[in-house]
């Protein structure tokens, strides 16, 4: 019987005990949540790095970020989440740095190719999305032909959701992330077949959608052994027997 009190008492005192230091933790936390949450630790100033295409004043737009938040309990997941819903920003890295300033680093899309839609001219980065229209083809970008694509194309959207023909979208794909890409002025697409532009006017004729990885790697190296051994190339034939012929001068 009297071990059983004891052990009451011993309990009682110790959710007593527990109450008053969690009520006291609760009181430092709100103390300092207080002190913290007052006007004076707001952000002094935003600083915005690493723009070219995207204007400072959108960026601060798009992060919802302004000199009336508060410094420490700014929400840079939130910011960074709004900031990557921008078509040309591909990287968004997000800062504090004293006293009281943020710094937004950002990493921009490029543009690596265009491919003509309704008498214009789509761009696309090396990602495949879609940065904008534009009135006048250049050469500064790779020229797609003969893609076959659902209406309704919208920037900011990856090109691979309105390409019709799974066999043009997974060679699109692995053309764009190889390290031919940046060799290529043009890529012709057809029904069975695919045509490809080289730096220095080398004519690819690339053949049917099988085995795209394989022959993007055969088709690297011969342009390698070509620059490297300085060989006047006309055209690359991939399909033209067991091996690809190179035809020259």
């Amino acid at each position: 019987m009297k071990q059983r009190v004891k052990r009451k008492r011993r309990a009682k005192i110790f959710r007593l005990k527990w109450g008053r230091i969690i009520f006291l933790l609760v009181l430092i936390c709100a103390f300092f949540y207080f002190v913290l949450s007052r006007s004076v630790f707001n952000i002094s100033e935003i600083l915005v790095e690493g723009n070219d295409k995207i204007s400072k004043e959108d960026i601060l737009e798009a992060s919802n970020l302004s000199n009336d938040d508060n410094y420490f309990f700014l929400n840079k997941k939130k910011a960074k989440e709004n900031l990557e819903s921008l078509k040309y920003v591909k990287l968004v890295n997000i800062k504090r740095k004293l006293p009281f300033k943020i710094e937004i680093n950002i990493t921009e899309r490029e543009a690596c190719a265009m491919f003509p839609v309704n008498e214009k001219y789509m761009l696309i980065d090396s990602d495949g999305i879609i940065l904008e229209i534009v009135d006048n083809f250049t050469t500064n970008f790779a020229l797609i032909r003969g893609l076959k694509l659902n209406d309704n194309l919208t920037e900011g959207e990856n090109i691979a959701n309105f390409i019709k023909s799974e066999e043009q979208k997974q060679f699109l794909n692995s053309i764009l992330n190889s390290n031919i890409f940046e060799k290529t002025n043009a890529i012709t697409f057809d029904d069975k077949k695919i045509d490809l532009v080289m730096n220095k006017d080398i004519n690819v004729a690339f053949g049917g959608y099988n085995n795209v990885d394989y022959k993007i790697k055969v088709l690297n190296k011969i342009l390698e052994d070509v620059e490297i051994n300085n060989i006047k190339a006309n055209m690359i034939l991939m399909e033209e027997g067991s091996r690809p012929i190179l035809v020259t001068d």
